[in-house]
């Protein structure tokens, strides 16, 4: 590959990381209930399924859109139904609960990171895991603008710039939402994003199911 063609890939694939989207709302949501670590923790799981994502679109290109329609459409219905389960947890959780963790507790914060995978991780994963979006980027538009006669080694460095850039890029989100909410309004704070990130799940879920359910039909 050609530095034309890194710069190509790279540039599509930071404009599809800004973007909002579910991954965006679930690390804003974990650090909104958990404090700044727990979004953290969620970013990595993130970028985690990134990685997954990565070596599945390396194998099996575009084969994850084309020619196998039920597979796909089994994911969606997957995918749609896990939104529409976090929406639903957003919707009913309690206006209270703890606040963002405060900047004294930087290093306790720095410590639970260290203690390993949570719950967080794996919500972070599976949302990506069984995020349409993902699907749509790998399935297609990641088959499209890497070249077929990338090498593996070219495979391994687009892989690697995914990974750490989601990280960076999430990171950043958990410590920019821990600053800007932390304080006497967080419980404020915290009760307006989960009314918006329920409906963003449940709308983003409502479609995914229903795409997943004509294509299995």
């Amino acid at each position: 590959m050609t530095a034309a063609d890194y710069s190509a890939v790279f540039a599509i694939w930071l404009l599809g990381v800004i973007s909002p989207g579910p991954d965006a709302m679930l690390v804003t949501r974990q650090v909104m209930r958990g404090g700044r670590a727990r979004g953290i923790e969620a970013a990595l799981g993130i970028a985690t399924g990134v990685g997954v994502w990565v070596v599945v679109a390396s194998i099996a290109g575009a084969a994850l859109t084309e020619g196998s329609g039920r597979f796909v459409a089994a994911l969606e219905l997957a995918g749609g139904a896990y939104l529409v389960w976090l929406g639903v947890g957003s919707m009913r959780a309690p206006g209270g609960g703890p606040s963002p963790v405060r900047p004294e507790a930087d290093e306790a914060e720095a410590a639970a990171v260290r203690r390993g995978p949570s719950s967080s991780f794996l919500v972070g994963l599976i949302t990506n895991l069984l995020n349409p979006k993902a699907l749509l980027f790998f399935g297609a538009i990641f088959t499209a603008i890497v070249p077929a006669a990338a090498t593996t080694a070219d495979r391994v460095v687009i892989g690697v710039v995914f990974v750490i850039s989601e990280a960076a890029w999430f990171c950043s989100v958990a410590v920019f939402v821990g600053r800007a909410t932390s304080g006497a309004g967080a419980q404020h704070w915290r009760r307006r994003i989960d009314l918006a990130s329920g409906t963003l799940f449940l709308v983003l879920g409502t479609v995914a199911v229903t795409r997943g359910l004509q294509g299995l039909g």
